[in-house]
């Protein structure tokens, strides 16, 4: 966080992009907070909530202003080496309202990821979950995600968007999750840890297309 020189006549602006720290340093519960530290999200992706404009203005020199960003409406997330409090922690940091669930079965043999028990953990923790099975990948055509820039993983871009993504039932599934995205940030969840070889990423510019049409 920063603040250019100001201009002759014109106020300073500080140009606030990502912040991070536990849900102390946000505020709950009327926490105070310490001046030598700025509360940030384990998500670097995130902008500055509106929540905390008034405590990081305290901190500012003065005459500087504070541009608040969008926050993140999707957030992608892949089990793959995590457990489900992971999950519901980071849907905590974040302040996900809703799990999305976008495998074609969902069914795991890790803990805690079959569909009845995940559903059971996401809703006891007043959590919304939805399987959109209309979105998952093809058995045979995961692997070449693997592989990222190369053509095989093209190809299987291709296939997932020719096949999966632009069909009827496709479609109404994106619009389901632009929808969702209205209320508030969602997680979308698969396996893979690795966004770029999930086919979560497909999905996610997809429903941006349909969200900024």
């Amino acid at each position: 966080m920063t603040c250019a020189p100001a201009a002759r006549g014109k106020t300073q602006r500080t140009d606030v992009s990502t912040v991070a720290g536990d849900r102390k340093d946000r505020g709950y519960g009327g926490e105070s907070h310490q001046a030598s530290r700025v509360p940030s999200w384990s998500n670097d992706n995130l902008w500055l909530s509106f929540q905390l404009r008034n405590s990081i203005r305290a901190w500012l020199p003065k005459g500087c202003r504070i541009r608040v960003m969008a926050e993140q409406r999707f957030i992608g997330w892949g089990y793959e080496g995590k457990t489900l409090n992971d999950l519901l922690e980071t849907a905590a940091q974040t302040r996900a309202y809703a799990i999305v669930d976008i495998r074609k079965n969902a069914i795991s043999r890790k803990k805690g990821f079959s569909k009845t028990r995940l559903r059971e953990a996401v809703e006891s923790a007043g959590l919304t979950y939805v399987h959109l099975r209309s979105l998952g990948n093809p058995k045979d055509n995961r692997a070449a995600f693997s592989k990222p820039g190369t053509p095989m993983a093209e190809a299987a871009h291709s296939r997932f968007e020719t096949e999966i993504l632009k069909t009827h039932e496709g479609q109404l599934a994106i619009h389901t999750l632009a929808n969702l995205a209205e209320s508030g940030p969602i997680i979308v969840l698969c396996y893979e840890s690795d966004h770029s070889q999930c086919h979560r990423s497909l999905v996610i510019d997809e429903v941006k297309k349909i969200r900024s049409a």
